[in-house]
């Protein structure tokens, strides 16, 4: 039995709410898991109170945005940077298609490179 550890690098997270819960549409996170398992963690009610409450109300949510980043402390300040401009909708590349990707730069506004999921549930 071979024991492999996968390394999985940090990352920033936007779910986009398929409809709104009370004032929110967004969620922004940040794991040290792969991204598939912290989403079936938020669905299983073992992820953040929001989200919880969002899917009890019949609501559901889609990945938006994924940022990778090197060092879990760089992902913190990259989540606390994203909740504190002013709404997750600006980064949210379904709300605002294109957000700061385009013109062949390949980096959002915050200056990092951003990788956009499909948009099926998860």
């Amino acid at each position: 039995m071979t024991d492999e550890t996968v390394i999985v690098k940090p990352c920033v997270y936007v779910v986009h709410f398929t409809r709104a819960y009370l004032h929110a549409r967004h969620y922004i996170g940040m794991t040290t898991l792969p991204i598939a398992d912290r989403l079936a963690r938020h669905r299983t009610a073992r992820g953040a109170a929001l989200l919880r409450r969002l899917l009890a109300s019949g609501g559901d949510f889609v990945l938006a945005d994924t940022w990778e980043c090197a060092t879990p402390e760089e992902a913190r300040v990259l989540e606390k940077s994203l909740k504190r401009s002013g709404g997750a909708s600006r980064c949210c590349s379904i709300c605002k298609p294109g957000n700061g990707r385009g013109a062949g730069r390949g980096r959002n506004r915050y200056g990092m490179h951003a990788h956009t999921p499909s948009r099926q549930p998860v």
